[in-house]
């Protein structure tokens, strides 16, 4: 990690048959055949049953950073990234889920660090405690400042009041913990690697499950599930109910109504295809309330960016495992998400987790061929545990082995801890006559942290004074091959005073910000003043005046002298005088003379003083 720099003055049941099957998809793929062996995307099972097992109970599930600004989540909250406080926020108000360490139940926790950026504090309810990974920037109070059992709270300095802060409901004796039994900066309790690339495998799998939705318009007349009109009905039918559409119908419609009430036995799942980013106007639902939420999924399989807005709250989970989720709309989610990264402005998330069993659907595997993308961080991607691992038929006899190929090279049989480089590394599994492959792209998205600070720099004694970025760099930071420029190196007596620079920090991938500074520039050099003795002539009638252009040696400046040698054979020497004189590394602006006009008595010697000013 490179460090970036600082302010100045100025300046991231259909199970494989044989070996003719690729991965535990809808899709069957035909693969390289073995006498005793298949591979398997990671991740693979023979039944999804509940995709949202890897949440662990969890009502907000995300890999990477979470943003919460308003309102609440009624359940317990997990992340993999850093917790960012924006506003007032209360986790755990209904529910404590169901994930414990030590005995204790913890609903919320954090795989990164806490940025503590404005507002008043996030509460944690319902005697709920907290786990931190990351404890940069966070203290601990298992007692307040004057040693008493007060509910515990983390902040971002040394003041048990100060805010924003994290609040929890229940105090440490309570609880049972302290800051050696079972504290709260405990890293990698969680998997958030390994429990996504199941989400990512059960969501390409259930949105292959073919439609078979009863939708009927307002008057009850049958519809496709292609070009949907403003308002539709379904009728669930006993079983697992799947409606696949895509983002510019779900868009389409205002007004959804059930004819009858989800339950164990009619789960529905919604499969929207919405590639890329998707602003989604929830519709306004009719004939159910949040009660029946547990039957209903909302798949986005192919989605990055998913923007809920809308008038309409949704009741149902969310499964969007490869998407930024923005919650910007007022209006409620009854139901689990899950999701790349979260930020919510708004509206309450309500506990009701996903109960349905969506049954034998093979699969969860991430498909052979399949890329995948991971984010640089340090300079390389670390592979965690089995996620790019296939998992082998019970009959195989034969250890899988890997190479690698592409931006990095390499073979074994363990994947688990190796550094993938920059680029796309195709990883390439055998297994008797079996092969499965993966192609990973470590990407750096990363933009550079640019820190200035103001600083005042003196000229030399020709004027000028140079400055480098190391010089105003204040703790900018990349993850990876930070370089630092400045838009301005040298200074000269034109810039004196304060000059407004620009600080870049870039990395080899092409991210890049900026910050300016102020670089302060002063003339410390007072200027040379070389004098001369003068006599003048003055009569009585008149005053002599003088200038200091009299007094002052001004022509700086050299000569030279031929010396023949009269030494024969040997050349003439040449012999240089330099004179001296007033001058300053700038510009001279003044020059003043403690005396200037002189009289009859003033007959003698007379001292006087000379000011130069530059």
């Amino acid at each position: 990690m490179k460090q970036p720099i600082g302010g100045f003055k100025r300046h991231l049941l259909i199970f494989a048959i044989a070996c003719l099957c690729a991965l535990p998809t809808l899709s069957i793929q035909a693969q390289a055949q073995s006498a005793n062996c298949d591979l398997f995307g990671p991740g693979a099972s023979a039944s999804i049953a509940n995709p949202f097992d890897p949440a662990l109970g969890f009502n907000v599930f995300v890999k990477n950073d979470l943003k919460l600004k308003n309102n609440e989540t009624e359940g317990a909250v997990a992340l993999g990234g850093n917790l960012i406080i924006d506003g007032s926020y209360q986790v755990s108000v209904n529910s404590k889920g169901s994930f414990k360490v030590g005995g204790v139940p913890v609903t919320l926790v954090v795989g990164g660090m806490v940025d503590y950026r404005s507002g008043n504090s996030l509460q944690v309810n319902n005697n709920g405690y907290v786990k931190i990974g990351n404890p940069n920037g966070s203290k601990a109070w298992y007692t307040d400042q004057n040693g008493a059992y007060s509910p515990i709270r983390i902040t971002k300095d040394n003041n048990y009041n100060s805010t924003p802060r994290l609040h929890l409901q229940a105090n440490a004796q309570q609880l049972g913990v302290s800051a050696q039994n079972n504290p709260i900066f405990e890293a990698n309790l969680i998997d958030f690697n390994a429990a996504f690339a199941q989400f990512e495998a059960s969501a390409h799998t259930i949105s292959q499950m073919a439609n078979n939705a009863n939708l009927t318009n307002p008057n009850g007349n049958p519809i496709s599930n292609v070009n949907l009109p403003n308002q539709v009905k379904i009728n669930l039918q006993t079983g697992v109910n799947v409606l696949n559409v895509t983002g510019t119908d779900l868009n389409k419609v205002s007004v959804f109504t059930y004819n009858n009430q989800p339950s164990a036995n009619r789960i529905l799942i919604v499969n929207v295809d919405a590639p890329g980013t998707f602003n989604w106007n929830v519709f306004n639902t009719g004939g159910i309330g949040e009660h029946v939420a547990p039957y209903i999924l909302f798949n986005f399989p192919n989605t990055t960016t998913l923007k809920i807005q809308g008038n309409g709250s949704i009741i149902g989970s969310l499964l969007a495992p490869k998407a930024h989720i923005n919650k910007a709309s007022h209006n409620n989610i009854a139901g689990q998400i899950v999701g790349q990264s979260m930020e919510q402005a708004s509206g309450e998330n309500h506990w009701f987790g996903f109960a349905g069993s969506i049954g034998s659907q093979t699969g969860g595997g991430l498909p052979n061929g399949s890329t995948v993308t991971r984010e640089l961080d340090d300079c390389s991607y670390i592979i965690d545990g089995n996620e790019f691992t296939p998992v082998a038929s019970a009959s195989c006899t034969s250890t899988p082995s890997y190479v690698l190929s592409g931006a990095t090279t390499g073979s074994g049989t363990n994947l688990s801890g190796v550094a993938l480089n920059p680029g796309t590394t195709t990883i390439t599994w055998t297994a008797g006559t079996s092969t499965y492959t993966v192609n990973v792209e470590i990407e750096d998205n990363i933009v550079p942290t640019v820190i200035g600070k103001d600083i005042t720099v003196y000229l030399d004694e020709n004027g000028e004074v140079n400055v480098s970025p190391e010089d105003v760099n204040n703790g900018s930071s990349d993850n990876c091959d930070l370089t630092l420029s400045l838009d301005k190196l040298t200074f000269s007596c034109a810039d004196l005073g304060s000059n407004t620079v620009t600080l870049t920090g870039s990395d080899e991938a092409g991210n890049s910000a900026t910050t300016t500074l102020t670089i302060t520039v002063e003339d410390n050099i007072a200027p040379t003043v070389v004098t001369k003795n003068i006599t003048k002539m003055v009569n009585s009638a008149t005053p002599v005046t003088i200038t200091p252009q009299d007094v002052l040696v001004l022509n700086c400046g050299s000569t030279g002298i031929s010396i023949p040698q009269p030494v024969p054979g040997m050349g003439d020497e040449e012999v240089a005088f330099e004179a001296n004189c007033t001058s300053d590394n700038c510009t001279i602006v003044s020059y003043s003379l403690s005396k200037t006009s002189f009289t009859c008595n003033d007959a003698g010697q007379n001292v006087v003083t000379v000011t130069v000013t530059d």
